[in-house]
C-alpha cells in the first residue's frame, strides 16, 4: 500500500506528454502513405550538455523494397533543433531493411550503438552491437553480434531499449517465438518478406537479456507476453521511466 501511494503521488505530479501540443524536429522524405521517420533512441549526455538522437527513415514496401533504408545520430542544445553527425545507408550493413536502435553512454564515458535490422543469411530480424569512443565514429564494420534469432530459438529478434541498473546491463527486446506446429514451408512462407512481424504468422513478445559489460548479454527469457484480448497480437515494452 504504501508503494501504492508513492506511485500515486508521483504520477499526479508528472506533466504528461500532449501529442496535439508537441513540436515535429524530422519529418518523412515524402509525405505519403508508408513514409517515415522514427525509431527513436534519446539521451542527454550531462558531460556534453546536448541531447543524442538515433533515428531511421522508411519507404514503403514496392520502392526499391527499401523499408528502412537509412539511420542517422544526430545532436541537439534544445532537443528540438537536431543537426546530423553520423549515419549509414542499408547497403552498409547489409540489409533489406533497418530498424530502431538503442543508442547508450557507458560510466566509463564510452558510446554503444545497439541496432537491429534483417540479417541476409536467414531473412529473420537480429540484433549487433558497436562501440566508439566519440559518438560520430561508429564504424559498422567493426559490429558484433549480440542476438540472432537462432540464438534464442526464435523467428525474429529486435527493438533492442539498453539500460544500466546497479552496475549491470538490461536489454529490452521484441522477438517472436517459434509459432507451434511450424514447418519448414511454413517457415519459408513466413520469412519471405523478410519481415516476420508483418505476416500474422507469429505474435510479438517482449523478452529481456542481461550483460556484464554490454557487449556480451545472456538471454534471460520472456517478460510479457500477448494477451486474449485487445493486445492478443503483440504486447510490448519500448521504454522504461525510472523513478
Amino acid at each position: 500500500m504504501q508503494e501504492n501511494r508513492r506511485s500515486q503521488r508521483y504520477f499526479e505530479n508528472t506533466i504528461l506528454f500532449n501529442p496535439i501540443e508537441g513540436k515535429t524536429i524530422l519529418e518523412p522524405i515524402k509525405r505519403d502513405r508508408g513514409y517515415w521517420v522514427g525509431a527513436p533512441s534519446v539521451f542527454y549526455d550531462e558531460e556534453k550538455k546536448k541531447f543524442y538522437l538515433y533515428y531511421r527513415f522508411r519507404r514503403p514496401r514496392g520502392i526499391k523494397s527499401d523499408r528502412g533504408f537509412e539511420c542517422h545520430i544526430a545532436e541537439s542544445e534544445d532537443g528540438i533543433k537536431f543537426l546530423n553527425i553520423w549515419g549509414a545507408k542499408k547497403e552498409d550493413f547489409p540489409t533489406s531493411s533497418l530498424e530502431r536502435a538503442s543508442l547508450f553512454k557507458t560510466p566509463e564515458g564510452k558510446y554503444l550503438l545497439y541496432v537491429s535490422y534483417v540479417d541476409p543469411k536467414d531473412n529473420r530480424w537480429r540484433i549487433d552491437v558497436t562501440e566508439a569512443t566519440g559518438i560520430d565514429g561508429f564504424e559498422l564494420s567493426k559490429r558484433e553480434k549480440v542476438f540472432t534469432a537462432e540464438d534464442i530459438s526464435a523467428e525474429g529478434i529486435k527493438d533492442p531499449y539498453v539500460f544500466l541498473f546497479k552496475g549491470k546491463y538490461y536489454m529490452i527486446v521484441s522477438y517472436a517465438p517459434i509459432p507451434p506446429d511450424v514447418t519448414p514451408e511454413l517457415r519459408k512462407e513466413m520469412h519471405k518478406t523478410a519481415d516476420v512481424y508483418n505476416t500474422g504468422k507469429i505474435k510479438s513478445h517482449t523478452g529481456l537479456a542481461e550483460s556484464d559489460n554490454g557487449i556480451n548479454f545472456k538471454w534471460v527469457g520472456d517478460i510479457l507476453s500477448p494477451g486474449k484480448s485487445w493486445d492478443r497480437y503483440a504486447s510490448r515494452v519500448s521504454c522504461l521511466v525510472y523513478y
